[in-house]
């Protein structure tokens, strides 16, 4: 668990809760039964997920957890002391090896934070920015591959490994050396990367390396992740606010990209020397007098773009009614958020919001609150709050679809999970898709 008494004097002030995800053939009350033999605690089993059901030493709880389906568990734990915790991993790794299985639908989630005499500050001040800046993301992907690899796991594990600066003259403006401000940078903000900076406002983060299928044999690679994060997590807490040369160095790399980006941008000439396999219009119009007038509208907006895709071919139209970027024929595999932009036969694997997709390949993909039309193709991803037009062209397959309660879904749906909505009449759904409180339109829904 530890290689020697320094390791394990700060290893000992991290508390650590978990959230294991598994199928079983036994019902939920029977495994909560279960559990509370072999763990000696009093195990509660819920019907449906609750937030807020107090947790404690002595009180954990088992409930539904629904982007797996309707038949997958998730067990939750209270916090407890390193030790304990490592203890309770291993005994509950063999009672799923026994009882139940994992697919790669699965996944671990590890709640750590940090208490004691070790550090100063507290976890809920975490330095999100230095965290990112010292992390080896690359060692965490060489113990769990799945995490980077597997199509489905993928989407729910993000790289944190990308900060850009909100200005995008920053670079102009400052050195590694003179940065003060990490507010200054964006970074991941939503809870479907590898950590769940989100939950810092509780006090703890989220580890979500950890899943796939069989993961409950991988004890060993489970241990080395929290020794590792929890050092690195430490570690940061004892300096909050200052940086080793190492990260300074990574920062340094950071600006300079940004530089060269802004550099490809700064005028309508510099773009089109830096990106000759671009075409780029302005309400579709090609004049360059028009696209020169135009240009500093949508500059930020384009360096984004260009930046966090590395797009080099494809076309790009500003359409100034609407303040918004088209994009065309393009490959996007963004490392940020692209929010506000409509796509149209692109191929994706990003994460999208307030966006549109037209005649797209997505794979791999977290959206929200965007708008699927017509002859989209869509595979292991991740759909949230997002509005189906009427066409039934869209062809979704092994996707997690999170609806509100009265949208209507339209499409072709192959062994997906649909939780909440209404299947239009006219949709086609195969006997593998799981519906969870769903409505149908009519009794006469396609099969």
């Amino acid at each position: 668990m530890y290689t020697n008494f320094q390791t394990l004097q700060l290893l000992e002030s991290i508390q650590i809760g978990f959230e294991f995800e598994f199928f079983s053939p036994f019902d939920r009350s029977d495994l909560a039964q279960m559990l509370s033999n072999t763990l000696g605690k009093n195990v509660i089993a819920l019907e449906s997920q609750d937030t807020n059901f107090p947790l404690d030493n002595n009180t954990y709880k088992i409930e539904p957890d629904f982007s797996g389906g309707l038949k997958m568990h998730e067990f939750v734990t209270a916090p407890q002391p390193y030790n304990e915790a490592i203890h309770t991993l291993y005994k509950v790794y063999n009672f799923i090896a026994d009882r139940g299985y994992t697919t790669n639908r699965c996944g671990v989630h590890i709640n750590m934070s940090v208490h004691g005499n070790e550090v100063k500050e507290s976890t809920r001040n975490l330095n999100i920015f230095k965290f990112i800046l010292g992390l080896n993301e690359n060692k965490i992907y060489d113990l769990w591959p799945s995490s980077e690899q597997s199509k489905m796991q993928k989407v729910f594990k993000n790289s944190i490994s990308y900060i850009y600066p909100k200005n995008r003259f920053l670079s102009e403006k400052v050195n590694a050396a003179s940065i003060s401000n990490p507010m200054d940078f964006k970074i991941p903000q939503t809870k479907y990367h590898g950590i769940n900076f989100t939950k810092l406002k509780e006090g703890y983060i989220e580890v979500r390396y950890v899943g796939g299928v069989g993961y409950q044999s991988k004890k060993k690679e489970s241990v080395e992740l929290i020794n590792l994060l929890g050092e690195h997590l430490i570690t940061v807490l004892q300096n909050n606010r200052n940086y080793t040369e190492q990260e300074l160095m990574s920062l340094n790399d950071i600006l300079k990209t940004q530089k060269h980006y802004l550099d490809t941008v700064r005028t309508y000439e510099s773009f089109v020397r830096s990106y000759p396999k671009i075409k780029l219009t302005v309400n579709l119009r090609e004049n360059s007098q028009v696209i020169q007038t135009s240009f500093k509208l949508f500059r930020e907006s384009l360096c984004d773009l260009l930046e966090y895709t590395e797009m080099d071919e494809g076309e790009i139209n500003f359409d100034s009614d609407r303040n918004r970027l088209q994009v065309k024929y393009a490959s996007i595999r963004s490392k940020f958020i692209l929010e506000k932009i409509d796509f149209v036969w692109c191929r994706i694997e990003s994460e999208l919001s307030e966006c549109s997709l037209t005649d797209c390949r997505v794979k791999g993909a977290f959206i929200k609150n965007s708008e699927l039309f017509e002859n989209n193709n869509v595979k292991y991803s991740l759909l949230e709050d997002c509005s189906f037009h009427d066409s039934c062209s869209n062809q979704i397959s092994y996707t997690y679809l999170k609806n509100q309660n009265l949208t209507s879904v339209n499409g072709i749906l192959t062994e997906c999970i649909i939780n909440r909505g209404i299947i239009s009449t006219n949709s086609r759904v195969d006997n593998k898709t799981e519906l969870i409180s769903v409505n149908k339109d009519s009794s006469d829904l396609k099969k």
